[in-house]
């Protein structure tokens, strides 16, 4: 009798731990969470080992020139997570950020007085980029992808068309504050980077947008016939990304200081793998700027660490193309998770 009682107790006490073990560890931990921890131990390995490599990489000079990188691309990509949490891409980004260093070296011409005006229109015009995408994505219910690709098009003609290959104007020395002054010894883009991480992942965690925003990226129909009004959900990405796209242009063109055009060359797929490396699924539906905020890091110290230790530029493009590749490679992981 004594070993059936004991089987049974084992039994129950087998089928407790069961049903309670998960919710208790969902209480303080999710996979999401588990996944971005990942992420940045990750980031902490690298950075040793390229510390350890090249003791230059860790100088105070070079970590902020890193940090002054990474917040041009870290602004784009963080537009670019809300279009990929709804199940969307923004390849138009980079020209809006080439668009915007023309703007403003054509519109000033050098002259300080013009700055705020100057950047309220390459501002606008973000904004108004980035809605037109929205609105033929969901109007014509095409392909995010050829659609953003095609403005991208069309801005560059455009662009090209108007400068006739050669940018004129200056940039205004009134601009170079946004990249290199500091506050507290942090460089102030970095700041202006980290503020808007902090506000949009509270957007995404705590209001209704971004409930619906995940919503619309998880189950399109499902959220349309619940009463979610998912084109405007996905106008506003899109309007955002834009928006974001000309911040992240000005930002650009203020850290390198002079017009160049081809400024920001490769940010639309250096963004789209910041993301997804950073747990936003390539699908929709997951994900979040902080875990974008690792991608990011992860990219500029490879492209940093490249030029440290000596080699040609042309690296870069590698590194690149291995970070799509394990971009893809990840989303593919947690697609069988």
């Amino acid at each position: 009798m004594f070993p059936m009682l004991i089987a049974f107790f084992r039994k129950n006490n087998r089928n407790d731990s069961t049903r309670k073990s998960p919710q208790f560890l969902q209480m303080f931990i999710d996979k999401e969470t588990i996944r971005q921890g990942v992420i940045y131990g990750v980031l902490f390995l690298l950075f040793v080992i390229a510390g350890i490599i090249s003791p230059e990489f860790l100088t105070a000079n070079n970590l902020t020139n890193v940090l002054r990188q990474s917040a041009a691309l870290g602004i784009v990509s963080v537009g670019q997570t809300l279009v990929m949490i709804t199940g969307g891409f923004d390849l138009s980004v980079t020209a809006v950020m080439q668009l915007v260093t023309v703007i403003i070296a054509e519109y000033t011409l050098g002259r300080n007085e013009l700055i705020l005006p100057a950047v309220l229109l390459t501002l606008f015009i973000g904004l108004i980029i980035g809605l037109l995408n929205g609105v033929i994505i969901t109007k014509q219910h095409a392909s995010p992808f050829m659609v953003t690709l095609a403005i991208a098009f069309v801005i560059t003609g455009a662009r090209l068309a108007y400068t006739r290959g050669t940018p004129s104007g200056l940039l205004p020395d009134g601009l170079r504050p946004l990249s290199q002054s500091e506050i507290l010894g942090i460089p102030f883009s970095i700041v202006l980077y980290l503020s808007l991480t902090l506000i949009i992942s509270i957007i995404l965690q705590r209001t209704t947008f971004g409930r619906r925003l995940y919503a619309t990226g998880a189950n399109y129909k499902a959220s349309r016939l619940t009463g979610v009004n998912v084109n405007t959900i996905k106008l506003s990405a899109y309007a955002l990304s834009g928006l974001l796209a000309a911040l992240a242009g000005l930002v650009l063109a203020a850290y390198v200081g002079y017009i160049d055009q081809w400024l920001g060359g490769g940010y639309d797929l250096d963004s789209v793998a910041a993301a997804a490396i950073g747990g936003v699924s390539l699908s929709g539906g997951k994900g979040g700027v902080w875990g974008t905020l690792a991608g990011v890091l992860l990219i500029r110290m490879l492209m940093n660490f490249v030029i440290v230790v000596g080699l040609s530029i042309e690296y870069q493009f590698v590194i690149r193309g291995l970070v799509v590749i394990a971009a893809v490679a990840l989303y593919s992981f947690r697609s069988k998770d």
